[in-house]
Formats: structure tokens, sequence, C-alpha cells
């Protein structure tokens, strides 16, 4: 994956307020069925927070590569700070 791919980050609309996790990944299931070509490279980073340590898990789609995953994952960082930057003015 290019660069310039990674440059074309969008957010996705707002939906329901304080969505559960299943609930949001539901959401995002009917986005992918309804646009599957905005789905052709993705990566899905969840947390299981307990008392005694933090765990970290993903899934990627099967065209993605660690690569890909990494970059995904480095242009959404960019693109949420930049995106709170901008909340806050």
């Amino acid at each position: 994956m290019s660069d310039a791919g990674m440059s074309n980050v969008e957010l996705l609309p707002l939906w329901k307020k304080n969505a559960t996790a299943a609930e949001r990944l539901h959401e995002l299931a009917l986005l992918a069925a309804k646009r599957p070509e905005q789905f052709d490279k993705f990566v899905v980073i969840y947390a299981e927070c307990r008392p005694d340590k933090l765990h970290y898990r993903y899934e990627n789609g099967p065209d993605t590569t660690t690569h890909d995953c990494m970059a995904l994952c480095q242009a959404g960082a960019v693109h949420i700070f930049t995106s709170s930057q901008r909340k806050a003015e």
C-alpha cells in the first residue's frame, strides 16, 4: 500500500451515541457490506482492560499485510490527532 493511498483517511459518519462494541462493529459491518470498496485494507485494534493487565488484540482483512496494518495505524493516529486539534479550536 502506498503512502498516497494512506492520505485519504475519511471520518466515518457519526452513529449511535455511546454504542456498545457489538453495536459499533455491527454498524461497520453494514457499511462494509454496502461499500466494500472502502474496506480494501483494514485493521481493527481493541483492548481488553483488566485490573491486572491490559491486553491488545487486532484483526485485519485478508488482503491486509503487516506493513498495511502499520501504515493504517500510523495514518489513523495522525488523523485522530489532527481531527482532535481542529475540534479544540
